[in-house]
């Protein structure tokens, strides 16, 4: 269970049962204040920091169902983005700006090689200029 009370949380990871613990910061730290607000203002008494409109506590198959119904409203094809790949996703964004020693311990993995074909760059890796 995520422990959000501080500047880091600590998650279990399903794969592998790793604990990651995460640095609470600039977006992420924003969007857990305004869920943390929008709970007190409805009075919410759940334990849990994402909760249903029952305040249960939501399952993957029920983020996965919100997933693809935002997805379908979107009108963005199914083979275009998954519920699955936002890892990838998420490794790939975080190695243009940050080292591959950190998208490892993000994703979990034990090498640095796994990590690289991992994120696999498909669409291409950025880079600057030469200047």
């Amino acid at each position: 269970m995520p422990c959000c009370a501080c500047s880091s949380c600590t998650v279990q990871q399903v794969k592998t049962s790793t604990n990651l613990h995460t640095e609470i910061v600039n977006e992420l730290a924003s969007l857990i204040e305004e869920i943390k607000a929008d709970k007190l203002s409805a009075l919410s008494l759940a334990h849990h920091l994402l909760v249903n409109e029952r305040r249960q506590k939501p399952t993957t198959n029920m983020l996965r169902d919100c997933f693809d119904d935002a997805r379908e409203a979107a009108q963005i094809p199914k083979a275009e983005l998954q519920f699955r790949v936002m890892g990838a996703t998420a490794a790939t964004n975080s190695d243009d700006t940050s080292s591959i020693k950190d998208v490892q311990a993000f994703l979990g993995r034990t090498t640095a090689a796994m990590t690289a074909k991992y994120i696999g760059h498909e669409v291409g890796r950025k880079a600057k200029p030469a200047t």
